[in-house]
């Protein structure tokens, strides 16, 4: 059961990522504060969409009672002295739950790139990235969910696009094991190439460059 205050949702996010601390402060010092703000409710109504699909099951920490997770996030639960609640949640298993931590890591990364200032259009991309994302399934997508995070982790570190090198490198899978991965997420439309690297579809090119697809 993960435990942690409605405005902790980002950090809780890149912390199941298995992202560095100090990473985890550098990226959310760099999110707008509406940005920030925008993000937190993305990634809560995230989950109270799952809690009604049943794959997440919420409770309130003070009665330890089952309750709908808006009762908790929209002051509708108990807060704690800053004003916010404290939202105890649990997913129906731990691929689930490490596919919304990926997800997080995505949205965070793109705040430079789609403003969630502008609420309804990074709503309507961002929904739709995670309809892809939660249709991944473990062990079969494994590789696939490894690349995303992947993509995530190198925009972390300054690379808008990456590579199928850069990938590699990042994941530790061989390079044909990403070459399948990758044309698989760039079917479901959730990865772009913007560059092929030779030919065009040659998937396994180690200078092809990809990014999600926003």
């Amino acid at each position: 059961m993960s435990i942690f205050l409605s405005n902790q949702v980002v950090p809780f996010c890149l912390r199941d990522a298995r992202l560095d601390e100090s990473l985890v402060h550098e990226i959310i010092d760099d999110i707008p504060e509406a940005d920030f703000e925008a993000l937190q409710g993305l990634l809560c109504d995230i989950l109270k969409g799952e809690s009604v699909a049943g794959k997440v099951s919420v409770r309130d920490p003070a009665t330890r009672a089952a309750a709908p997770l808006h009762s908790i996030i929209y002051n509708g639960g108990r807060a704690g002295n800053a004003g916010v609640a404290v939202v105890s949640f649990s997913f129906s298993n731990a691929a689930e739950q490490s596919l919304f931590a990926i997800f997080g890591l995505i949205a965070a990364t793109a705040s430079g790139q789609l403003s969630f200032s502008n609420a309804s259009d990074a709503y309507t991309v961002f929904r739709g990235l995670w309809s892809s994302l939660s249709a991944l399934r473990s062990p079969q997508d494994d590789d696939a969910i490894a690349i995303i995070r992947s993509l995530g982790v190198l925009k972390t570190k300054g690379n808008k696009q990456s590579t199928n090198l850069q990938i590699e490198a990042e994941t530790g899978l061989p390079s044909q094991a990403v070459a399948n991965a990758l044309q698989s997420l760039e079917q479901r439309r959730v990865i772009l190439c913007t560059s092929w690297g030779g030919q065009s579809n040659h998937y396994a090119h180690p200078a092809n460059l990809w990014e999600i697809k926003l």
